[in-house]
């Protein structure tokens, strides 16, 4: 006996690239159980994710918001009070929207990332009378407005998905132990279709580490931006060279322009410019992954980066700040190194130990390898995913 698949709205995380949360969200429709969850894609807009799952032969409908709901944290504080009037009846307005489609499609769940898709959606959820699914990825911690946006998207919310165990405590606070039971942790999977490099990285780290000619290169992937927080590495870099022989390459998209030129400022003082390069946004991190012998994160608040898990996987040594759901995947010690947030001097004497002793990442490399099969198994994720679509569906 075949049975149809039931109707699921998502809407689709905006990314002008296909980084963090898009890609996780990418993942998670080509995992999808589609003999179980007919997906509904709603976006925004046009976007490199949208053609991507149009590849995989899901169409999104585009739904574009007002220009003025375009805001983020507190720059709604600037709004006059008829702007603010204004921005309540669009989001009133885009709920309604979103809840045609929903009733056109009989969806039986709404899906959403991050608490600004939560409130595009939540209302729509409610009068539709089907659970709301919050995948929250990466929140900022409540304070000031998003203790109120988190507030409401608690009270929305059917089922709340975490990437870490101590995420509800960190981002929400005194919040999270009212809405415990909202909670399920579903740690992200990252694909192994690409064969576990320990031995390989390992023996290239050694090599590369002793090589005069060819100096140890240090990774760091992300958005140019302060969250993500380059300028932390190269404070940590300006301190070892020329001592030590080293390159930098910073892979991502500029997102903010003056942090930008700040790193260049610092770069040109600190007499960095032969050995840092920005490359913008790539399409090759597995290679650069395959070229490199660190990891470096210094961000000021996550999730669980992607990237960290493919590096991981790739049998780099990763050195990440201790924030968000990163002390879940590390092991500080035994899988790579956990650092305080913006603790520099703590930064350069991690990296210092790694170029003088290369042995730690060889026996790092092998070690994180093996976590991130053991730990991050995409098959174990999805069918997690699968089975809380499923089940919400059915309430």
């Amino acid at each position: 006996m075949t049975t149809t698949p039931l109707p699921f709205l998502f809407y689709v995380p905006h990314s002008s690239n296909l980084t963090g949360g898009a890609k996780t969200f990418l993942h998670l429709m080509e995992q999808l159980d589609r003999t179980k969850i007919h997906p509904i894609c709603v976006a925004s807009c046009p976007s490199h994710l949208t053609d991507r799952l149009q590849q995989i032969g899901i169409d999104s409908l585009i739904v574009p918001f007002p220009a003025i709901l375009n805001v983020y944290n507190e720059a709604v504080f600037a709004y006059s009070l008829f702007d603010k009037i204004k921005s309540v009846q669009a989001l009133l307005d885009y709920n309604a929207r979103i809840a045609g489609i929903g009733q056109q499609y009989q969806v039986r769940g709404i899906w959403g990332r991050n608490v600004k898709s939560i409130l595009l959606l939540g209302l729509a959820a409610r009068w539709l009378q089907v659970p709301l699914v919050w995948d929250i990825g990466m929140e900022k911690e409540s304070r000031g407005l998003m203790k109120i946006l988190h507030w409401l998207g608690l009270n929305l919310a059917a089922s709340i998905v975490t990437q870490a165990a101590s995420q509800p405590q960190e981002i929400f606070g005194s919040q999270a132990q009212r809405f415990a039971s909202k909670f399920i942790t579903i740690p992200p999977g990252v694909s192994l279709a690409v064969p576990v490099a320990s031995h390989r990285a390992g023996r290239c780290a050694e090599q590369t580490i002793r090589s005069i000619d060819s100096p140890p290169v240090i990774l760091m992937v992300g958005t140019v931006n302060p969250r993500k927080n380059q300028l932390m590495l190269l404070r940590a870099v300006a301190d070892l060279y020329p001592k030590y022989p080293l390159c930098v390459r910073i892979a991502g998209p500029i997102t903010d322009e003056s942090y930008f030129s700040t790193c260049q400022d610092f770069m040109q003082s600190a007499g960095l410019t032969k050995i840092v390069e920005f490359l913008g946004w790539r399409n090759d991190i597995a290679q650069l992954m395959q070229q490199s012998q660190l990891l470096v994160l210094c961000s000021q608040n996550e999730g669980v980066p992607h990237v960290l898990r493919e590096a991981m996987q790739a049998g780099l040594t990763p050195i990440a700040t201790a924030v968000g759901g990163i002390p879940e995947v590390i092991e500080h010690g035994k899988t790579g190194f956990l650092i305080e947030r913006n603790n520099v001097d703590q930064l350069r004497l991690t990296i210092q130990d790694c170029l003088t002793h290369p042995e730690i990442c060889v026996r790092m490399g092998h070690q994180a390898a093996e976590a991130a099969v053991q730990k991050f198994s995409w098959t174990a994720w999805s069918n997690q995913y699968n089975l809380l679509l499923q089940k919400l569906c059915q309430v």
